[in-house]
């Protein structure tokens, strides 16, 4: 069904790699549900997940994330922390501005003590 209905937020047919995470996450919580004895049976366990399909994204150079993280630092900080996260963690962007919104002020001012002092030293490739 999640393959055949329409996403809502977009209008079009969800991704195949979308359905598979559902499947995994619905997978997870009957999985807890069995442990926690909520449930006998995880209903999942028959269910036959495919694997995914390969991403035709390419990721950032290191000397790009060098780039786009120094450029954005002499950006205002609504630009520079959410990228920051998201070299860090490999978040995504939707992902790091909801976070980014809800960061207590001293957690702000913490992060950027620490990476103002090193322009580029945050996104360098350890050897």
């Amino acid at each position: 069904m999640l393959e055949t209905t329409p996403d809502p937020r977009i209008g079009k047919r969800r991704h195949p790699n979308t359905v598979l995470g559902y499947l995994s996450s619905f997978g997870g919580v009957f999985t807890i549900a069995v442990q926690q004895f909520l449930i006998d049976t995880n209903p999942m366990d028959n269910v036959v997940v495919g694997s995914k399909i390969e991403s035709k994204r390419r990721p950032y150079s290191v000397d790009q994330v060098i780039l786009i993280l120094t450029r954005a630092q002499a950006e205002t900080d609504d630009i520079f922390l959410p990228l920051l996260v998201q070299a860090y963690s490999g978040c995504r962007v939707s992902e790091v501005v909801a976070r980014s919104r809800t960061l207590p002020p001293a957690l702000t001012s913490s992060i950027l003590s620490r990476t103002r002092s090193r322009p580029s030293a945050c996104c360098q490739r350890p050897d």
